[in-house]
């Protein structure tokens, strides 16, 4: 097709024949191409829809000569004009695809709209950075939004710079793994890697986050040092999580641990006492050094830890039970502290005392919960709860004092305990 230069793009003189005889062939129109008697000079003003060209005019010419352009296609390109690839990038949500596409920008993510996808994340504001005099005066707060707080947890710096993820391709990915590898601190990559591990087993033993920052802690002041080297990284981690719960009062026993981090109890067991030894030596040689620098050595001690007992693991049980009245958390304490004195139950798991003692103070205060229900909770087997609880109910008359009283106010009947 010879190639028509038209006067402007919203004349009648910029289609084609091709464009002409498809539009003549779908509104079922008599009229050729070569037939269209074209206009040179008018224009046509305003954007020409689809059932305003379909209304009925004077004649079919008139219809033709009121089509919208179709602006400057490749026929209207001039020749001497290279063809170019569109590389504009419109960002849009890959789960919905809308167009436009509705983004929302909510602190330093980038979010969809319409489904709540979240395009990308840890953005840079964009918007003007507050304007702060404090340093003028040396009054008030800075609320600048520049750098990150500083990790006492890693041995590097926190100030770098990062290739970013989000929606990456295979050649960023690439920069990506370059980069840490040029940059990377082995050391810091090493303790996060410790960290996440960590983090993982407290979420699900659920122990608290201030238990876990002291983990974090412990296996930072190990992980360097010889006396560790070469050992199972996983019985570092989980003996710096035994260690760190006991210190807070919330202890877990062995079971527990190797249930959720399938580290031997008898490894456990072997690296606790080594990270016992260890964190006791740092801590004194830590108070030899203040002392000769004159400084108070108030706090800076290490505090060897207990064995774990009966009643520290009652309350913890109680709670994941839903025991409301808290006088089966009161009594059953009651009843583990005595049961040091049995002969029968001193030598037991303080997981299974703990249990027959629940048991028991649950059926004393009308609450009662069967062998299986606390046995979901403590990791014990309901035999070995029963087992327990005989010994418990023979020295019943001993352990269960006289002016305990049940949810209604009722004196309790050692009577109504089952004897199994």
């Amino acid at each position: 097709m010879a190639y028509r230069p038209a006067r402007s793009p919203t004349t009648g003189k910029t289609y084609s024949p091709l464009f002409v005889k498809t539009f003549v062939s779908q509104h079922r129109l008599s009229t050729s191409y070569k037939s269209i008697n074209r206009r040179r000079t008018q224009r046509i003003t305003g954007k020409v829809t689809k059932p305003a060209a379909l209304r009925p005019r004077k004649n079919k010419k008139a219809a033709m000569a009121h089509l919208a352009a179709p602006g400057p296609g490749i026929e209207n390109m001039p020749p001497d004009v290279p063809f170019r690839v569109n590389l504009n990038n419109r960002l849009m949500c890959p789960d919905c695809r809308e167009n436009p596409p509705s983004i929302v920008e909510e602190g330093s993510e980038m979010l969809c709209g319409s489904c709540g996808l979240v395009l990308q994340d840890r953005l840079i504001s964009s918007e003007s950075e507050w304007r702060t005099f404090n340093s003028d005066d040396g009054r008030g707060a800075d609320p600048n939004r520049v750098g990150d707080v500083d990790n006492d947890l890693l041995t590097g710096s926190n100030v770098g710079t990062q290739i970013g993820g989000g929606f990456s391709s295979g050649a960023t990915r690439k920069l990506q793994m370059t980069q840490s590898k040029l940059q990377g601190n082995k050391q810091d990559s090493k303790l996060q890697e410790g960290y996440a591990r960590i983090q993982a087993w407290a979420e699900t033993l659920k122990i608290p986050p201030g238990t876990s920052q002291l983990a974090k802690r412990y296996y930072m002041s190990v992980a360097e040092s010889p006396a560790f080297r070469g050992k199972n990284i996983d019985a570092v981690l989980a003996g710096c999580l035994f260690i760190a719960c006991r210190q807070h009062k919330v202890p877990r026993s062995f079971a527990e641990i190797f249930g959720t981090t399938s580290v031997p109890k008898k490894e456990i067991g072997r690296m606790y006492k080594q990270l016992e030894r260890h964190l006791k030596h740092l801590a004194d040689d830590q108070i030899e050094h203040l002392k000769n620098q004159g400084l108070s050595t108030a706090g800076s001690g290490y505090t060897g830890t207990k064995t774990t007992r009966p009643q520290d693991m009652v309350e913890r049980i109680c709670n994941q039970l839903g025991l409301k009245p808290r006088s089966i958390v009161q009594y059953a304490i009651h009843l583990a502290k005595e049961t040091a004195s049995i002969q029968d139950l001193a030598g037991r798991s303080p997981l299974s005392t703990a249990s027959a003692c629940i048991y028991m103070a649950a059926h004393l205060v009308g609450e009662p919960r069967s062998y299986k229900d606390i046995s979901k909770f403590a990791n014990v087997s309901d035999a070995t709860i029963k087992q327990a609880y005989k010994k418990l109910y023979e020295c019943r008359a001993d352990v269960v004092l006289a002016s305990w009283t049940k949810a209604d106010g009722s004196p309790v009947n050692l009577d109504q305990l089952p004897p199994s």
